[in-house]
């Protein structure tokens, strides 16, 4: 997925963004008409995200906004759309107080790129990543070591004569889980949560000048020029393809 990084935005922004004012959101937030709105709060090549109320609480003197949005890549690839709109997903939506004088609008905007930054991360950079070589052999190197240490955890339980049971809090599970621990087989993800932010670095970019988050953009402006999640390998993984699982589970390890 190689894409053209360039720092000049501001003639791709759509002219049907609009800039959410959380005075406006709270003073209207009561109102019916507004219940079932949404507001393209970012638009950029070929990303969309919009914003709508999903909860108003007295209680809490709080209103909370869920993000969804759409991404057509620029080759032409069919619209992929993520589940962003659904309530249960929390980690797409955010909180304001309703009546904080101390609340500004920085603050909301932070909170506004936190969330997307999150939609974004989850909902296609996940994808990109996942595509790229070097994922995919971290990942077979993990599923190799995952399945080599379960038998050997199985062995373990034999042979010292503990019944094998999957569910959590077992003996046996809490033996499984030691040396998974041991034989890290969590290559891939941290490879995924080291590059999370790249793929749409250019994006994110354009949306913290968009909502004026100097801090925000300079944190892109670092990505954008380091970033290298298509090229880079896993330099402990780099010369052992095929991992040698412990040959081993010293009885003080599992107690």
């Amino acid at each position: 997925m190689e894409r053209k990084m360039t720092m000049d935005y501001s003639t791709k922004l759509s002219t049907k963004m609009e800039k959410l004012s959380k005075n406006e959101i709270a003073k209207g937030c009561l109102a019916r008409k507004n219940w079932d709105k949404k507001w393209e709060v970012f638009h950029y090549n070929g990303l969309s995200i919009s914003a709508r109320l999903c909860n108003i609480s007295i209680s809490y003197d709080t209103v909370t906004m869920i993000l969804s949005g759409t991404y057509k890549p620029s080759d032409g690839d069919e619209e992929r759309r993520p589940l962003g709109d659904n309530a249960s997903l929390s980690s797409w939506t955010f909180d304001f107080p309703l009546r904080r004088k101390d609340y500004t609008q920085r603050m909301f905007s932070e909170s506004l790129f936190s969330a997307c930054q999150r939609l974004v991360r989850y909902s296609y950079a996940k994808d990109a990543i996942q595509a790229t070589h070097e994922y995919k052999r971290l990942e077979a190197i993990d599923k190799k070591s995952v399945s080599s240490t379960d038998e050997l955890a199985k062995k373990y339980c034999e042979d010292h004569d503990i019944e094998w049971e999957e569910d959590y809090g077992s003996v046996s599970h809490g033996i499984s889980e030691k040396l998974h621990y041991q034989n890290d087989t969590h290559h891939a993800d941290a490879f995924l949560n080291k590059h999370d932010d790249e793929p749409f670095a250019e994006e994110l970019y354009a949306l913290a000048c968009w909502l004026k988050l100097e801090d925000r953009q300079s944190q892109c402006q670092d990505i954008i020029k380091s970033g290298n999640w298509e090229t880079d390998v896993d330099e402990d993984a780099k010369n052992d393809p095929d991992p040698e699982p412990a040959t081993e589970l010293r009885p003080a390890t599992a107690s």
